[in-house]
């Protein structure tokens, strides 16, 4: 699959947002949402962002990766590496200091 061919994925993670904020204070993804897939339920994988984020980016529960940590796990793969690897150009944007190049959640991004 080349990325002409995918069209666009955006994954947005906003974390310690609450779902029914979102509907009423961010009406642009909410735009964004009726054109594509809005997932209403939603469960943290962990407790904080240092347990959650790698858990979330390598598709695993928290504990599977020791629990609490902020740097990513070299295996298995995340989530930017797998999607890259089909030819999809991929652009990780973050403001957050445990989602650092140094902790790891550069891998599998283009930029």
């Amino acid at each position: 699959m080349m990325d002409s061919d995918f069209g666009h994925l955006f994954l947005i993670i906003s974390d310690s947002l609450r779902y029914d904020t979102m509907r009423s204070e961010m009406p642009f993804l909410c735009e964004l949402a009726a054109d594509g897939i809005d997932i209403k339920r939603c469960y943290s994988a962990g407790p904080g962002t240092p347990s959650s984020m790698p858990a979330m980016m390598q598709s695993r529960l928290a504990i599977e990766h020791g629990g609490y940590g902020l740097d990513l796990p070299l295996e298995p793969a995340t989530l930017a590496e797998q999607v890259s690897d089909t030819g999809v150009k991929t652009l990780g944007l973050h403001s957050n200091t445990y989602t650092t190049a140094s902790a790891g959640f550069d891998r599998g991004f283009d930029a």
